[in-house]
């Protein structure tokens, strides 16, 4: 009797590679970096200085897209959707209901279609989601039959994305649409931005954090 043996060292090797490989953390698909949305974006927000490599946390550009779409279905003023629980009721063209500071925020809005501001999935900071070639894509889509719309893990309403941190104009016109910020902010306009005693904000501590959270402000020892 001949006995064969079969060296599976090589193959438990690359099962053990693929174990190792980094998923995101939303869709838990494996990541990769040769593909449009399959690879794992570096978060300029958390990842920089080699953080993104190390993070137990990585997200795919596709589910990053579904992010930002989703923040965006707030502002299709054409459909009917629930508003943000931490935004106020009011479409642009109600501002006038709402009172100073707040109705400044309300009157130009900067969510697009090709670019939109998200709550980081990570470090909750701000984060900018510049879409490319939204409106084309979304043609094509419109022109495909129903049922034929090929991989469900590639998005077919953009060509892709990118992502950087917004400008510090940025992160206030995004915050102030937020229940109770506004206030806050056009307090801290009219106080010495060298010194700012957490008490003249005037704000809970909660409001005060996500301030921290979205830097706006830094806390000095």
């Amino acid at each position: 009797v001949r006995i064969i043996t079969i060296d599976s060292s090589s193959e438990e090797e690359e099962s053990d590679e693929d174990d190792d490989a980094p998923i995101c953390a939303i869709c838990f698909l494996k990541g990769d970096q040769d593909h449009n949305w399959r690879r794992l974006m570096l978060l300029p927000c958390c990842g920089s200085n080699g953080k993104e490599a190390t993070s137990s946390m990585r997200f795919c550009a596709a589910c990053l897209l579904r992010l930002a779409s989703m923040k965006l279905a707030h502002h299709d003023w054409t459909v009917q959707q629930p508003f943000p629980n931490d935004e106020y009721p009011i479409y642009p063209w109600q501002s006038h209901q709402l009172q100073i500071p707040e109705r400044l925020f309300y009157q130009d809005d900067c969510q697009t279609d090709k670019r939109c501001f998200i709550d980081c999935p990570r470090c909750k900071s701000i984060l900018v989601v510049n879409i490319k070639n939204p409106e084309e894509h979304r043609r094509q889509q419109q022109q495909q039959h129903d049922g034929n719309n090929g991989d469900w893990t590639e998005p077919k309403h953009a060509e892709s994305i990118s992502l950087r941190q917004p400008t510090f104009k940025g992160r206030c016109r995004y915050a102030g649409k937020k229940v109770g910020i506004a206030r806050i902010l056009w307090t801290i306009a009219f106080l010495n931005p060298n010194l700012l005693p957490l008490e003249a904000f005037l704000a809970t501590d909660a409001d005060i954090r996500r301030l921290l959270t979205w830097r706006i402000i830094h806390r000095v020892p």
